[in-house]
């Protein structure tokens, strides 16, 4: 069984999901939601970018953020810091991102590994849960980056000047599907580019640390991220 995850604003009523009778909440808009199956969303979690918090300065990598339970604003269901910033490598610039729950307790690392589109390079995931096999992927299929470079190359050449002088209101996308395996090869988690989603094998990850990588992950799925297309940067 597989519950799918996904990123909705509900002050807006939901661009980012679709948003079937979730109630309000009178916490932050940015929510996780999980979709079972049935008729309605289950809130996992709203999200709060936390100024001010961690070691590293606030531009860049750096994502400090919380969890707040949707139906009860004041509940503290996890925290994101940024663990490490390692610098330029062999595989490009990364972060380490640690997920604890309320008291402190771990419930996992998240470790991204920045690809270069220069140097034809793809993104690297990485998910340590506290309990359970790291999972790692690459974002984007080999196949659709072919594409991307050969056929699409123009029209992404001129939406990409769009993007960063601010004529078009798309962020610019590189190809995204995601799938995170463990040494045995299991998925425990897709991400599906087309359709802004992930799905994740229940009871493999927490879904708090399921959310907190919902959280990060949105932040790096635009080359030109913006304050209209990156809820951490609008928080």
């Amino acid at each position: 069984m597989t519950t799918t995850y996904s990123l909705v604003n509900t002050g807006r009523g939901g661009r980012r999901g679709k948003v079937k009778g979730l109630g309000p909440s009178g916490g932050p808009p940015i929510a996780v939601v999980a979709d079972e199956g049935g008729d309605r969303l289950w809130p996992v979690a709203a999200l709060q970018r936390d100024h001010g918090a961690g070691a590293f300065p606030a531009e860049g990598a750096s994502r400090e953020f919380v969890l707040w339970s949707y139906e009860d604003p004041r509940k503290l269901l996890a925290r994101v810091t940024t663990e490490d910033l390692p610098g330029l490598g062999s595989g490009g610039p990364g972060a380490v991102y640690r997920v604890e729950d309320a008291h402190g307790v771990p419930l996992g690392r998240i470790r991204v590994r920045r690809g270069s589109l220069l140097r034809l390079g793809r993104t690297r995931w990485t998910v340590e849960p506290a309990h359970g096999r790291p999972a790692r992927g690459f974002a984007g299929r080999l196949i659709w980056w072919a594409l991307w470079w050969t056929a699409f190359m123009p029209y992404n050449l001129v939406v990409l000047i769009g993007a960063f002088t601010g004529l078009a209101e798309d962020p610019v996308t590189c190809p995204r599907r995601l799938i995170l395996r463990d040494g045995s090869g299991r998925a425990p988690l897709v991400y599906r580019g087309m359709l802004d989603d992930y799905r994740a094998v229940d009871g493999a990850w927490d879904p708090r640390l399921v959310a907190a990588l919902v959280g990060i992950h949105q932040t790096y799925t635009s080359v030109a991220a913006s304050d209209d297309t990156d809820w951490y940067a609008k928080g």
